[in-house]
């Protein structure tokens, strides 16, 4: 224990000769990136473990570790749940007694006001973002286009409180949320919208076209490509682990969420478990390149590919 111990400290000065028995060695702290008020902490903290363990011994196989923080990341007003690029920047949430919460990445509007946008841009951003969540205003499809086709004021406030959690408004355009009585009085018939390839928005005449463009505004684009204000140069903050959003072309490689890992790897005694996200057209290649990319930065966590690919790198 004493051996692992020592080096962890080891790796604190980045001294690649002082680890003991380590074939792969881990990534020690550069000095040049990290801040002196951070690294003197760390050299304190492992040069205390180190002496304390020598005088005292160590309780535990343990010394440090990393909880798995999915749910309860929410209670800890965390947006990203470990050591990883954000998964989206607007994510849904799914609640033990049933339906969705929508979670915008908090961080956004802060970044901007930072980057020095005006208050009114960055409600633009974030609107455009995760949608306003309201019929007011929308292209086409909006109470007064509503009312013309039959809604009444009833129904109109139903789905005006379904929308501010709602992925696509044709989660709330349906005989859940509205009821088989609804649908039946406008004309519909049980054939029509007891088929899950239905929907109530073309039935009721509107085009493809105007269903996206009033989705847009309502329910958000997902990500902040294309925003209003937002400057190109500003976008490289904003990447997250996957593309956002149907618009999003955007996103972080599965390099830098493992390199991230490995940053931080020497200084956790357990495992570092975390899901590295791919993109869909990823091949076997890319997937044997993550293998071997989490071998060679000394990973000894239990890291998984979405698929359930179980990666068991090395460990002391």
């Amino acid at each position: 224990m004493l051996r692992v111990m020592r080096n962890h400290r080891a790796a604190v000065y980045d001294a690649a000769d002082a680890y003991d028995a380590l074939q792969i060695k881990p990534r020690g702290i550069n000095a040049k990136f990290c801040p002196d008020y951070l690294l003197n902490a760390a050299s304190r903290a492992w040069n205390d473990a180190v002496q304390l363990g020598e005088k005292y011994g160590y309780r535990n196989a343990q010394a440090t570790v990393v909880a798995p923080t999915g749910t309860i990341g929410l209670v800890m007003d965390c947006d990203t749940t470990g050591i990883e690029p954000d998964f989206a920047l607007v994510k849904f949430k799914k609640l033990s007694g049933g339906g969705y919460f929508k979670i915008i990445n908090q961080g956004i509007p802060t970044i901007l006001r930072h980057l020095k946008y005006t208050e009114n841009e960055i409600q633009a951003i974030v609107n455009y973002t995760k949608g306003y969540a309201t019929l007011e205003g929308a292209p086409f499809i909006n109470k007064t286009t509503l009312q013309d086709k039959g809604f009444t004021q009833e129904e109109l406030n139903r789905l005006e409180t379904s929308l501010s959690n709602a992925f696509d408004i044709s989660f709330v355009f349906n005989k859940f949320n509205l009821g088989e009585s609804f649908l039946l009085r406008l004309g519909f018939e049980p054939h029509q919208y007891n088929n899950n390839s239905w929907s109530m928005l073309e039935a009721l005449g509107f085009s493809k076209s105007q269903i996206k463009a009033a989705n847009e505004y309502i329910c958000g684009t997902m990500t902040v490509e294309g925003a209003p204000y937002l400057k190109q140069e500003h976008l490289p903050i904003f990447d997250c682990a996957g593309k956002c959003g149907a618009k999003g072309k955007r996103y972080i490689h599965a390099h830098g969420h493992i390199r991230m890992m490995a940053a931080a790897q020497p200084f956790i005694s357990g495992g570092i478990s975390k899901t590295i996200n791919l993109p869909n057209e990823a091949t076997m290649e890319d997937i044997a390149d993550c293998y071997r990319m989490g071998w060679e930065l000394g990973l000894k966590s239990q890291c998984t590919i979405p698929g359930r690919i179980k990666i068991f790198t090395t460990s002391e």
